[in-house]
């Protein structure tokens, strides 16, 4: 189940399994697809709508957020990877 959409906040993806476990996985999923650039950390999402509203929805978390202003909506995201920062709009 999809749970509730609410057009004013973006999209987030909340896990039911451990970090470490959902690591665990991606890592093998990574070495069977045998990619030359290795992908790190989220290094920042960027973020349309209220910064005030957003961050208080979104609380704690260990990902650095920018906001864009406009129309709510994930903007973009920096991915830190072996090769240096990639960003995805």
């Amino acid at each position: 189940m999809l749970g509730d959409v609410e057009p004013e906040r973006p999209f987030f993806i909340e896990y039911d399994d451990a970090r470490a476990d959902r690591l665990e996985g991606w890592q093998r999923a990574y070495t069977r697809a045998a990619h030359g650039c290795t992908p790190g950390r989220v290094t920042y999402l960027e973020l349309g709508g209220d910064e005030a509203s957003l961050r208080k929805w979104v609380g704690d978390i260990d990902v650095p957020l920018r906001f864009a202003g406009g129309e709510p909506r994930l903007a973009a995201a920096g991915i830190a990877t072996s090769r240096g920062e990639i960003v995805v709009r």
